[in-house]
């Protein structure tokens, strides 16, 4: 590459990470704070809260699967700069936010997810050269990694200073840049694309992304939503102390994603079946924790999965696709995560009705057997190992 073109794809490195850290940050303001304003300001119940939450997941699904997947280059991108816009909005408005009106607002919210992170995710794997490709994919991921630490701490920042209703105004300003920088994302030429239908579904390249994913999302979602519980009852640990834990597990999640920035993976769907293994150690280590301290080592085991799996799955579908056909794998990929997100602890937080929690992680530690096993057939049958 001449000096032209490596300064061409730092400015493409740096608005990737920019939008990605801005959305990020920001959704998951919308994420932690809308539960928080609905309570205490509109008197919604518990239940209402969840059905509200919900609606986070299952808008971006629709989005991404059956418009996003479907829209040429072109239009994919006016969507992509009105959702950007429609996103900025959304954090105006929830400052007007009233019992009826909320629910506009979070579906408003989520249907723009489900247009903007698609198409982040199909940017950043836009490089022709593999290696380069495959390291800005690792960029992006650990740019998703900081968002969700300095998103926390400027949101705990602001409240000092502004109740919880107008920090929405304030955090307006990570959309508004997202905004213009929605103009800079570069989407790829895709006529190819619509002259022969893509077998997405098929594809051992989607399929061992999708295997992947489950095998760890499915006991994240559960162990973000259930673990402090579980470590505030097992072991008595006071919450300051559980946070500090998980700071282990992110921490490790955060080495994970740096690790393949450095040394972008060559052989992936080893490194797959190895973040597989590690998620079911976890686990194990975690259900026959009998101290804090194992406790404490099996999210720092559990974290490292975590920063591989998502990043192992992208770069699986950029080898798998090729540039015309990835908003397809990228658009359908985000929206099976979301629906994970949604759906676990959902039907988990239901089934902890009838057993106790113990029991609710011999039931992931299955899960994860299971994936594992269907991800090492499907490697085996289409012979990428």
């Amino acid at each position: 590459m001449n000096t032209k073109d490596n300064l061409n794809l730092i400015f493409i490195v740096l608005i990737i990470i920019s939008i990605t850290f801005t959305i990020r940050a920001s959704n998951n303001m919308l994420f932690t704070m809308v539960p928080l304003f609905c309570k205490y300001y509109l008197g919604f119940q518990e239940s209402q809260i969840g059905i509200l939450s919900a609606l986070f997941g299952v808008f971006p699904f629709l989005v991404s699967t059956f418009l996003n997947a479907k829209l040429k280059s072109s239009s994919r991108k006016k969507l992509f700069i009105f959702s950007a816009f429609l996103y900025f909005v959304i954090f105006i408005m929830f400052y007007f936010a009233n019992k009826i009106n909320v629910w506009f607002l979070v579906s408003i919210a989520g249907f723009s997810l489900g247009a903007l992170m698609p198409n982040i995710i199909t940017a950043a794997s836009l490089c022709e050269d593999k290696t380069k490709r495959e390291r800005i994919i690792a960029i992006y991921t650990i740019t998703l990694s900081i968002s969700l630490i300095i998103g926390p701490i400027i949101e705990s920042f602001l409240l000092k200073f502004v109740n919880l209703k107008e920090s929405f105004l304030v955090f307006s300003v990570f959309p508004f840049i997202a905004f213009l920088l929605s103009f800079f994302i570069q989407f790829p030429n895709e006529k190819e694309f619509f002259e022969t239908k893509v077998p997405v579904i098929k594809n051992p390249y989607f399929l061992s992304s999708i295997l992947s994913i489950l095998i760890y999302n499915i006991p994240f979602a559960t162990l973000i939503v259930f673990g402090g519980i579980y470590a505030k009852d097992v072991f008595k640990l006071d919450i300051s102390t559980i946070n500090l834990y998980f700071s282990l597990f992110f921490t490790a999640s955060f080495l994970g994603r740096f690790y393949l920035i450095i040394k972008p993976p060559t052989k992936i769907f080893n490194d797959m079946i190895i973040s597989g293994v590690a998620t079911i150690i976890g686990i194990f280590l975690m259900i026959i924790a009998n101290s804090p301290i194992v406790f404490a080592i099996s999210l720092f085991i559990l974290g490292f999965p975590h920063g591989f799996t998502f990043v192992l799955s992208l770069i699986s579908l950029s080898r798998g696709f090729d540039i015309n056909q990835r908003n397809k794998a990228n658009s359908y990929f985000f929206s099976t995560v979301n629906i994970i997100g949604t759906l676990t602890p959902l039907i988990f937080g239901y089934i902890l009705n009838f057993v106790n929690i113990t029991f609710l992680f011999y039931l992931l530690l299955i899960s994860a057997f299971l994936f594992l096993t269907l991800l090492i057939f499907e490697l085996k049958s289409s012979k990428l190992i």
